[in-house]
């Protein structure tokens, strides 16, 4: 019985099945992926850098080669989940437009903000505007990421909506429970990051050397968190997307009745 109804699914099959199931399957790979190739690239030269800095490494040290392979790996991460997102946000389904409310306008607003930021920081980094304007290429790439991640924390607005509407239509994911990544506490933490990494590179020259190790500390810590928080939200995409592609099958599909007196059948 028990086998039985984890097969059947039944809270799932009162549910409307949506109208384009693959297209939305492959939209949430896309933005789970390309978000897990973005907070990496964002979170690993940070938390370096961080470290860096504490053993007393200045963050120009690094090649320009190097920011703009991060930089480029930060474009292809945001580009791809914002064209996941945008194909989320369609309202060409009349049911799930009904139930996902306003969600599509956050996805749409907050992913156009975070890839223009991606944009901005390659072709800044990428033409060493920096030079043109007399700044630092690490100005440059916080000033970059600080809008990157306010997009993202608007978008992460409308896709708790979305998770919160398919993930009804997968047992997996319904009964998950901590299991379940939070969108707001993976932008919370992205921003935590940020602000550690900024801090850990200011305060060191401002003679509050402890302080610096501290947040060097918070941005290695924050950045692992996001990073791995960023890999469940990937498995919880993941688990959507397979039951919309492969829905669980009705009672009729699973379960035959024999009727007594059956033709050629035995009344047992």
């Amino acid at each position: 019985m028990r086998s039985l109804v984890e097969t059947l699914d039944l809270p799932s099959q009162r549910l409307a099945r949506p109208a384009h199931p693959v297209r939305l399957a492959r939209a949430l790979q896309a933005a789970a992926v390309g978000g897990l190739v973005w907070a990496v690239a964002m979170a690993v030269p940070l938390a370096g850098g961080a470290l860096a800095t504490t053993l007393g490494r200045s963050l120009e040290g690094t090649t320009v080669q190097a920011d703009i392979w991060i930089s480029l790996a930060m474009l292809v991460g945001a580009l791809t989940s914002t064209i996941g997102l945008g194909h989320l946000a369609r309202r060409d389904d009349r049911v799930l437009s009904s139930e996902l409310g306003n969600a599509g306008r956050w996805l749409v607003f907050g992913g156009g903000i975070w890839l223009a930021a991606s944009i901005a920081q390659f072709i800044a980094l990428g033409l060493g505007l920096d030079r043109l304007l007399q700044t630092s290429r690490t100005g440059i790439m916080f000033e970059c990421l600080a809008v990157a991640v306010i997009g993202g924390s608007i978008a992460s607005v409308g896709m708790r909506r979305i998770l919160a509407v398919l993930g009804q239509r997968c047992r997996r994911y319904r009964v998950a429970a901590h299991a379940r990544q939070s969108t707001e506490l993976l932008a919370t933490t992205a921003a935590i990051l940020l602000v550690a990494a900024l801090a850990s590179h200011i305060l060191p020259s401002l003679g509050y050397e402890l302080l610096g190790i501290s947040a060097s500390a918070v941005t290695v810590i924050s950045g692992a968190a996001l990073v791995l928080g960023v890999v469940y939200f990937m498995l919880n995409s993941w688990w959507i997307a397979n039951a919309l592609l492969k829905p669980p099958p009705s009672m009729t599909d699973v379960v035959h009745i024999r009727r007594e007196g059956a033709s050629g059948e035995s009344p047992n």
